[in-house]
Protein backbone atom coordinates (compact mmCIF):
# COMPACT_ATOMS: atom_id res chain seq x y z
CA UNK A 1 0.00 0.00 0.00
CA UNK A 2 1.50 3.30 -1.07
CA UNK A 3 -0.74 5.90 0.54
CA UNK A 4 -3.78 7.88 -0.55
CA UNK A 5 -4.50 9.34 -3.99
CA UNK A 6 -4.09 13.16 -3.90
CA UNK A 7 -7.33 15.03 -3.25
CA UNK A 8 -6.14 18.30 -4.78
CA UNK A 9 -6.71 19.16 -7.53
CA UNK A 10 -10.11 17.50 -7.58
CA UNK A 11 -11.64 15.52 -10.42
CA UNK A 12 -13.66 17.30 -13.09
CA UNK A 13 -15.61 14.16 -13.95
CA UNK A 14 -15.77 10.66 -12.50
CA UNK A 15 -17.11 7.42 -14.00
CA UNK A 16 -17.51 4.66 -11.41
CA UNK A 17 -18.21 1.13 -12.63
CA UNK A 18 -19.02 -2.37 -11.43
CA UNK A 19 -17.28 -5.44 -12.86
CA UNK A 20 -18.85 -8.91 -12.58
CA UNK A 21 -16.93 -11.45 -14.66
CA UNK A 22 -19.55 -13.61 -16.42
CA UNK A 23 -19.45 -16.39 -19.01
CA UNK A 24 -22.56 -16.60 -21.20
CA UNK A 25 -23.28 -19.45 -23.62
CA UNK A 26 -26.40 -19.85 -25.74
CA UNK A 27 -27.47 -23.21 -27.13
CA UNK A 28 -28.98 -23.75 -30.58
CA UNK A 29 -32.42 -23.88 -28.94
CA UNK A 30 -31.82 -20.41 -27.52
CA UNK A 31 -31.41 -21.52 -23.92
CA UNK A 32 -28.98 -19.28 -22.07
CA UNK A 33 -26.33 -20.74 -19.75
CA UNK A 34 -24.68 -18.24 -17.44
CA UNK A 35 -21.85 -18.67 -14.97
CA UNK A 36 -19.97 -16.13 -12.92
CA UNK A 37 -16.22 -16.45 -12.52
CA UNK A 38 -13.89 -14.67 -10.17
CA UNK A 39 -14.87 -11.97 -7.73
CA UNK A 40 -16.54 -8.63 -8.12
CA UNK A 41 -14.49 -5.42 -8.49
CA UNK A 42 -15.22 -1.71 -8.63
CA UNK A 43 -13.52 0.42 -11.26
CA UNK A 44 -13.16 4.16 -11.58
CA UNK A 45 -12.26 6.47 -14.45
CA UNK A 46 -11.42 10.01 -13.35
CA UNK A 47 -10.85 13.05 -15.53
CA UNK A 48 -9.07 16.19 -14.39
CA UNK A 49 -9.71 19.75 -15.55
CA UNK A 50 -6.92 21.67 -17.25
CA UNK A 51 -4.13 22.12 -14.69
CA UNK A 52 -0.99 24.18 -14.41
CA UNK A 53 2.27 22.31 -13.99
CA UNK A 54 2.30 23.15 -10.27
CA UNK A 55 -1.26 21.82 -9.84
CA UNK A 56 -0.53 18.62 -11.77
CA UNK A 57 2.82 17.88 -10.12
CA UNK A 58 1.50 16.05 -6.99
CA UNK A 59 -0.81 13.89 -9.11
CA UNK A 60 1.98 13.06 -11.56
CA UNK A 61 4.43 12.23 -8.77
CA UNK A 62 1.95 9.95 -7.00
CA UNK A 63 1.03 8.23 -10.27
CA UNK A 64 4.69 7.56 -11.16
CA UNK A 65 5.35 6.24 -7.64
CA UNK A 66 2.80 3.46 -8.27
CA UNK A 67 5.21 1.78 -10.72
CA UNK A 68 2.44 0.89 -13.13
CA UNK A 69 0.05 -1.67 -11.65
CA UNK A 70 2.51 -2.76 -8.95
CA UNK A 71 1.36 -0.68 -5.97
CA UNK A 72 -2.09 -0.22 -4.46
CA UNK A 73 -3.46 2.81 -2.68
CA UNK A 74 -6.64 4.19 -1.14
CA UNK A 75 -8.97 6.70 -2.70
CA UNK A 76 -12.16 8.22 -1.31
CA UNK A 77 -14.25 9.05 -4.40
CA UNK A 78 -16.01 12.39 -3.96
CA UNK A 79 -19.81 12.35 -3.72
CA UNK A 80 -20.40 8.58 -3.77
CA UNK A 81 -18.41 7.94 -0.57
CA UNK A 82 -20.94 10.01 1.43
CA UNK A 83 -24.06 8.06 2.47
CA UNK A 84 -27.58 9.11 1.55
CA UNK A 85 -28.92 7.44 4.69
CA UNK A 86 -28.99 9.03 8.15
CA UNK A 87 -25.90 7.72 9.98
CA UNK A 88 -25.90 10.42 12.66
CA UNK A 89 -25.50 9.01 16.16
CA UNK A 90 -24.39 5.65 14.76
CA UNK A 91 -21.36 3.47 15.45
CA UNK A 92 -22.30 0.44 13.35
CA UNK A 93 -20.86 -3.01 14.01
CA UNK A 94 -21.27 -6.49 12.56
CA UNK A 95 -23.73 -8.42 14.77
CA UNK A 96 -22.64 -12.06 14.79
CA UNK A 97 -19.77 -14.08 13.35
CA UNK A 98 -19.75 -16.50 10.39
CA UNK A 99 -22.14 -14.47 8.23
CA UNK A 100 -22.23 -15.24 4.50
CA UNK A 101 -24.29 -14.26 1.47
CA UNK A 102 -25.84 -10.99 0.40
CA UNK A 103 -27.17 -9.77 3.73
CA UNK A 104 -25.37 -8.53 6.82
CA UNK A 105 -26.84 -8.35 10.33
CA UNK A 106 -25.63 -5.23 12.12
CA UNK A 107 -26.20 -3.14 15.22
CA UNK A 108 -25.06 0.18 16.68
CA UNK A 109 -27.26 2.41 14.51
CA UNK A 110 -29.45 5.27 15.62
CA UNK A 111 -32.93 3.87 16.37
CA UNK A 112 -35.90 3.70 14.01
CA UNK A 113 -34.66 5.43 10.87
CA UNK A 114 -33.32 4.78 7.36
CA UNK A 115 -29.65 4.42 8.26
CA UNK A 116 -28.42 3.54 4.78
CA UNK A 117 -30.08 4.04 1.40
CA UNK A 118 -29.88 1.89 -1.70
CA UNK A 119 -26.66 2.87 -3.48
CA UNK A 120 -24.67 3.67 -0.32
CA UNK A 121 -21.27 2.02 0.15
CA UNK A 122 -19.83 0.25 3.21
CA UNK A 123 -16.49 -1.24 4.15
CA UNK A 124 -15.78 -3.74 6.92
CA UNK A 125 -12.78 -3.56 9.25
CA UNK A 126 -9.76 -5.68 8.25
CA UNK A 127 -11.10 -6.17 4.73
CA UNK A 128 -10.25 -4.27 1.52
CA UNK A 129 -13.56 -5.04 -0.21
CA UNK A 130 -16.19 -2.31 -0.62
CA UNK A 131 -19.85 -3.37 -0.77
CA UNK A 132 -22.90 -1.51 -2.05
CA UNK A 133 -26.17 -1.45 -0.12
CA UNK A 134 -28.90 -2.57 -2.55
CA UNK A 135 -32.02 -1.68 -0.55
CA UNK A 136 -32.86 0.95 2.05
CA UNK A 137 -31.88 -0.30 5.52
CA UNK A 138 -34.15 0.76 8.38
CA UNK A 139 -33.04 0.28 11.97
CA UNK A 140 -35.39 -0.97 14.67
CA UNK A 141 -35.92 0.66 18.05
CA UNK A 142 -32.77 -0.99 19.39
CA UNK A 143 -30.56 0.24 16.53
CA UNK A 144 -30.34 -3.14 14.79
CA UNK A 145 -30.52 -3.35 10.97
CA UNK A 146 -30.00 -6.01 8.32
CA UNK A 147 -28.21 -4.73 5.22
CA UNK A 148 -28.79 -6.08 1.71
CA UNK A 149 -25.45 -5.89 -0.10
CA UNK A 150 -23.74 -6.64 -3.39
CA UNK A 151 -21.59 -8.57 -4.00
CA UNK A 152 -21.97 -11.44 -1.54
CA UNK A 153 -19.60 -11.31 1.40
CA UNK A 154 -16.19 -12.40 0.15
CA UNK A 155 -15.04 -13.33 3.66
CA UNK A 156 -17.05 -13.73 6.86
CA UNK A 157 -16.45 -10.72 9.08
CA UNK A 158 -15.73 -11.16 12.77
CA UNK A 159 -18.41 -10.33 15.29
CA UNK A 160 -18.32 -6.67 16.35
CA UNK A 161 -16.21 -5.63 13.34
CA UNK A 162 -16.52 -1.90 12.71
CA UNK A 163 -18.36 -0.78 9.56
CA UNK A 164 -17.20 2.33 7.69
CA UNK A 165 -20.19 4.13 6.16
CA UNK A 166 -18.94 7.67 5.53
CA UNK A 167 -15.85 8.63 3.54
CA UNK A 168 -15.54 5.02 2.43
CA UNK A 169 -11.99 4.35 1.16
CA UNK A 170 -11.60 2.15 -1.92
CA UNK A 171 -8.34 0.17 -2.22
CA UNK A 172 -7.33 0.47 -5.86
CA UNK A 173 -4.47 0.27 -8.34
CA UNK A 174 -3.78 1.73 -11.75
CA UNK A 175 -5.45 -0.48 -14.35
CA UNK A 176 -2.51 -0.29 -16.77
CA UNK A 177 1.26 0.00 -16.79
CA UNK A 178 1.33 2.84 -19.34
CA UNK A 179 0.15 6.22 -18.04
CA UNK A 180 0.02 9.22 -20.37
CA UNK A 181 -0.85 12.86 -19.89
CA UNK A 182 -1.28 15.74 -22.33
CA UNK A 183 0.27 19.17 -22.27
CA UNK A 184 0.09 22.23 -24.53
CA UNK A 185 2.45 25.08 -25.21
CA UNK A 186 0.24 27.44 -23.24
CA UNK A 187 1.28 25.51 -20.14
CA UNK A 188 -1.77 23.46 -19.16
CA UNK A 189 -1.87 19.71 -18.48
CA UNK A 190 -4.78 17.26 -18.82
CA UNK A 191 -4.95 13.75 -17.42
CA UNK A 192 -7.40 10.87 -17.25
CA UNK A 193 -6.78 7.84 -15.04
CA UNK A 194 -8.35 4.36 -14.92
CA UNK A 195 -8.37 2.58 -11.56
CA UNK A 196 -9.43 -0.93 -10.50
CA UNK A 197 -10.24 -2.28 -7.05
CA UNK A 198 -7.72 -4.70 -5.52
CA UNK A 199 -8.55 -7.08 -2.71
CA UNK A 200 -5.12 -7.87 -1.27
Amino acid sequence: MSGTWPTSPGFEMMTPGSVHATIVNESVSGKRHVRQIGGHKWKLTAQYPAMTRAEFAPVLAFMIAQRGQFESFQIVPPLIATPLGDVSGSAPLVDGASQTGRSLITNGWGPSKTVLAAGDFIKLANNNKVYMVTADAVSDGSGDATLSIEPALMTSPADASAITVSGVPFTMALSGDVQEFRTKEIGFFSYEVDLIEVLS
